[in-house]
């Protein structure tokens, strides 16, 4: 008998055996230690867990669209504006999308601000922060410049710093947007 004749069976059988075993393998050290672990999802603002129903929310008019909100308890001032420009060219630069998404100004001068505003922002949403008590109020303190991502449903559910880059209050956005898409229909 010749001792290499079943050489070639045993090798063809080891490499689909290692293909077979091999390919969850390193799926799993992959998904554990890679680019496609936990790290890839996370998210660049503060997730609020869990989420915080807004007393009133569709009466303020935070619901039937994702809201950022800004607050700005003096009225609005430089850092207000530079936060308000910087959120209205993330939610432009959401293309079709842009739809969806809706900005609230709350400010404890809202008539000088709504005038103030008007031309650069003629789609912001400007609220008296008197009427708006309970949306200052789901998160307690505040950070001046801080915004507030509100669902459809009326329950504010992330916060961004005021020096959250814009990409990344983009991204949190695409994948917040793209996951609601089947379930706000």
């Amino acid at each position: 008998m010749d001792p290499t004749a079943g050489r070639g069976d045993r090798l063809t059988f080891a490499l689909v055996a290692a293909a077979f075993l091999g390919t969850p393998l390193v799926a799993a050290l992959w998904y554990a230690y890679g680019d496609a672990g936990h790290g890839a999802r996370m998210n660049h603002g503060t997730l609020i867990d869990p989420p915080r129903p807004i007393v009133g929310a569709a009466s303020l008019g935070v619901t039937d669209a994702w809201t950022l909100v800004v607050q700005a308890a003096d009225g609005c001032d430089n850092a207000c504006t530079a936060t308000l420009l910087l959120l209205r060219q993330v939610r432009l630069s959401l293309g079709h999308d842009a739809e969806r998404v809706a900005r609230v100004l709350v400010s404890g001068r809202p008539d000088a601000d709504r005038i103030a505003l008007a031309a650069a922002h003629p789609d912001l949403r400007v609220l008296a922060a008197s009427d708006a008590g309970t949306l200052v109020a789901v998160l307690g303190t505040t950070v001046p410049g801080q915004s507030i991502v509100v669902d459809p449903l009326g329950n504010a559910m992330l916060t961004f710093a005021p020096a959250t880059p814009p990409a990344d209050i983009k991204a949190d956005l695409v994948r917040l947007l793209k996951n609601s898409q089947s379930w706000m229909r």
